[in-house]
């Protein structure tokens, strides 16, 4: 399913298997809210709440009942003045197909949407990428 490919959404931040990120490892992390952003088989619509916030980390619970998941987020404070231009993505994933999705070079993931059909019991997603304007590149 999608739900779960998303779990892989990795962000323009530091990741072994991607190389390094110099200058610009976001410090404070936190789970914003501590509680679920969604409800079974409602819409999903989660934006980092800081100006100067990256998505660094995702939970989700599974529920065999509605067939669906809950998601938890973390958001991780940026360096500096990195706030850039926004944009949405258009949904990247079709009912029961897989999702493979990052924002473009220099940008970060900042949001999620996804909306849940019941008669195909999976998610489509969309997401917000911000442009940063730092040194955060990859080597």
């Amino acid at each position: 399913m999608a739900t779960i490919a998303v779990l892989c959404v990795f962000l323009l931040l530091y990741f072994p298997e991607h190389g390094e990120c110099r200058d610009g490892v976001p410090a404070k992390r936190q789970w914003v809210g501590a509680s679920w952003e969604n409800t079974y088989d409602g819409d999903l619509t989660f934006t980092c709440p800081g100006e100067n916030q990256a998505i660094s980390g995702l939970y989700s619970q599974h529920n065999n009942a509605f067939e669906d998941r809950q998601f938890m987020f973390e958001c991780s404070d940026l360096p500096g003045n990195t706030q850039g231009s926004t944009w949405n993505s258009n949904y990247q994933n079709d009912y029961d197909m897989e999702l493979n999705f990052l924002c473009p070079f220099n940008s970060v993931m900042i949001g999620m949407q996804s909306h849940h059909n019941n008669d195909k019991e999976d998610r489509r997603w969309s997401f917000t990428c911000m442009q940063v304007s730092i040194g955060m590149i990859y080597t």
